[in-house]
This record gives structure tokens, C-alpha cells and sequence, in this order.
């Protein structure tokens, strides 16, 4: 099982730049279930732009965060099993974004996470960022979802 959730996430980390240059996001990171909690894998896509630095730096700054369900972006993802679209990040609570002051420091913006899922199971969140405001768009989580529907296909 293990080495299946490996490959998996391995096969995640080159759909995460196809959605990135797909939708114009400059940052991308996978969320894997562990029991009731989400960890940040290893596994993450930084656009070569003029926020380089700082995905990078909110990355970094990223990893030592665990999520349960329902808490964050990743965690109702997790939890309602359905994407979900926030316009800017570093001015929510913290309740509802963990990670806003990191935002707000990093210039992170605009957000948005979608479940993969295979067989009802919620196997990954995949968490999308840029460092402007992007109003919210259907055809951005719809690129998102048909490119991980095909690969958990």
C-alpha cells in the first residue's frame, strides 16, 4: 500500500506543473492523509517568475504544518471531499487559513485546493497558489479536477 501511495504521489508531482502552467499559478503542493490528518509531502512545484522567492520561502515555511479534517484549505477539502476557491489568502483568520501570516509575509494571494479521489477514498489535496488576486474560476478547478481524474484513472 505504501509503495502504491508512493508512486502515486510521484505521478501527482508532474501533474502538479502541468496544472500550474494550465491555470497561471505560480505554486503548487500535494497534502497527503495520514489517519485523520493531513501532512505536506516532499512533493511541490515552483514556477520560475517573479515569485520564485517567495513560493520557495512559503514552502519552507509550510512544512512543519499538520492539518486535521475540516481545518484550512486542505482540511475541508479533505473533509467535504470538493475543490475549493479562496481569493486571498493572507488577509482570512487563521482559522481559516493556518497559514496566513506565512501569506502575508510571502506574498501569497489567491488559493485554491482540490481532492483526488479514487473509489470514494480521498488519496491527496492539491493546494494551488499565486501571488496576485484571481477572481474565482470554474474553468481553473475544471482544468485541476480533468487532470487528476485522467491520472487516477
Amino acid at each position: 500500500m505504501q509503495i502504491a501511495r508512493e508512486q502515486s504521489t510521484k505521478n501527482l508531482k508532474s501533474i502538479l506543473k502541468k496544472i500550474c502552467q494550465l491555470t497561471n499559478f505560480s505554486y503548487g503542493e500535494i497534502w497527503l492523509p495520514d489517519e485523520d490528518i493531513l501532512v505536506l509531502s516532499p512533493y511541490y512545484h515552483v514556477v520560475s517568475d517573479n515569485y520564485q522567492y517567495d513560493n520557495e520561502l512559503f514552502h519552507e515555511c509550510s512544512k512543519g504544518f499538520i492539518m486535521t479534517k475540516g481545518e484550512g484549505l486542505p482540511g475541508r477539502v479533505f473533509l467535504t471531499k470538493k475543490p475549493e476557491w479562496m481569493l486571498d489568502v493572507s488577509i482570512e483568520s487563521e482559522e481559516s487559513f493556518l497559514r496566513n501570516k506565512i501569506a502575508g509575509i510571502c506574498s501569497v494571494k489567491t488559493g485554491f485546493a482540490i481532492p483526488v479521489i479514487k473509489e470514494e477514498k480521498v488519496l491527496s489535496i492539491m493546494a494551488f497558489f499565486a501571488c496576485d488576486i484571481k477572481p474565482y474560476s470554474s474553468e481553473c478547478i475544471k482544468l485541476a479536477m480533468d487532470s487528476v481524474t485522467k491520472l487516477s484513472e
